[in-house]
């Protein structure tokens, strides 16, 4: 039986970026400085990689965090919703469309929207939430002097974690020799993890074969040949793709005896072995947090830098 486990560590998690435009229910210069069409109200668009159905747990954990907040739809904000559907390709086209509302705020997910938000705007404050590697990036110059219109919290410090995840790994299975990473060559910011994780096997005597996948099917093609082989284990690098797939990737898992340890808390809740990294959920309420702090603040790029990690099992 599974049960959560945190070492020292923090709980954390957005796949999305998601765009503001909001009226404090208190005065806030930086957050009246706009209003939207409706009565005054603020704007806040959310622009995911995903499906409106998959990321819905992640939008009901930053709308309930804005609620706790004093943020009440209808009265002092207006929430857009955008999705790409899975299409990392549209991202760019639906960034720009956010700051051609001259929103106030965009806070963006995992590295794809963070790259497209980038794109898209230099002046608009943007909130990092789930960044990977984000000084290896190019996205802040450092953690504590991020610069640029930048700023939120680190999903992972460095890609070093991909290692410490395979260590961990074979501390609870010492005889394992063979292990697979799956991984999306698409999604920014994620060959530098691989790498890791592929210099630690060799540390550790194992064996690593990387696969890549970009679309569901490939997936599909991926378990059915490491259902054949003498992997002993599955190593998950997530992406929106694999992440709609996590259910799926956890099912096989348990029904063909192999080990998965994966980087997102919400792989183990649909059935995964063990995560070294984040919730998702979690960081959604954070990067609600950061909205707050943003409004509240004289110079909104001056919010500091958090960086999150944690394990479950």
């Amino acid at each position: 039986m599974r049960r959560p486990w945190s070492p020292s560590g923090s709980r954390r998690s957005s796949d999305a970026p998601t765009c503001i435009r909001l009226r404090r229910p208190h005065t806030s210069r930086h957050a009246t400085r706009r209003r939207g069409a409706a009565g005054g109200e603020g704007v806040s668009g959310w622009v995911s990689p995903g499906r409106r159905d998959q990321v819905a747990h992640l939008v009901d954990a930053f709308d309930g965090a804005l609620r706790a907040l004093g943020y009440v739809e209808g009265r002092n904000i207006v929430l857009e919703r955008r999705f790409a559907d899975g299409k990392l390709e549209r991202l760019p086209e639906l960034a720009a469309e956010l700051v051609r509302l001259k929103v106030d705020l965009i806070v963006a997910g995992t590295n794809a929207s963070i790259v497209a938000a980038k794109q898209a705007t230099a002046t608009i404050p943007i909130v990092m939430v789930l960044a990977l590697d984000p000084v290896g990036m190019g996205f802040i110059a450092s953690y504590a002097k991020p610069g640029g219109n930048l700023t939120g919290i680190a999903f992972d410090a460095s890609p070093e974690t991909a290692g410490k995840t395979v260590q961990l790994l074979k501390e609870i299975a010492p005889r394992l020799t063979r292990l697979a990473v799956f991984w999306n060559p698409s999604f920014p910011g994620r060959r530098p993890y691989v790498k890791s994780a592929e210099d630690a096997g060799q540390r550790l005597g194992i064996t690593v074969d990387v696969t890549e996948m970009r679309i569901s099917a490939e997936i599909d093609r991926a378990i059915t040949a490491v259902s054949s082989q003498r992997v002993g284990a599955v190593f998950v690098i997530s992406d929106p793709v694999l992440y709609a797939r996590r259910h799926d990737i956890a099912d096989w898992a348990m029904k063909h005896e192999r080990l998965t340890v994966f980087d997102l808390r919400e792989f183990v809740e649909a059935g995964g072995l063990m995560s070294y990294g984040a919730s998702m959920a979690d960081l959604n309420r954070r990067a609600a947090l950061y909205v707050d702090k943003i409004s509240r603040a004289p110079n909104p790029l001056t919010c500091p830098w958090s960086s999150r990690r944690s394990s479950s099992w």
